[in-house]
């Protein structure tokens, strides 16, 4: 008989979300990120990269219908390719 050890981790993850306009806004003032790229998730919820050519960061943001959106992940040496 083989024993067969499985090892599972979980993760947390945590969005910081809040009202598009403010999310817009601290990308903009404290970090020098605009709109870069933007595409549909569904009818109602579409992402906006935003980057900095300035500082070299980017974040990836998810809008909600309901006028809110969260930061889902930022990084930074974005290279976009074509």
């Amino acid at each position: 008989m083989m024993e067969t050890l499985i090892q599972i981790t979980y993760i947390t993850i945590r969005f910081l979300c809040a009202p598009h306009d403010v999310i817009h806004e601290r990308l903009a003032d404290e970090y020098g990120e605009n709109v870069a790229a933007m595409g549909w998730i569904n009818e109602n919820t579409y992402m906006q990269m935003y980057n900095s050519k300035i500082k070299d960061g980017w974040t990836l943001v998810v809008n909600r219908s309901d006028g809110n959106s969260c930061i889902v992940v930022a990084g930074t040496k974005l290279k976009i390719r074509n």
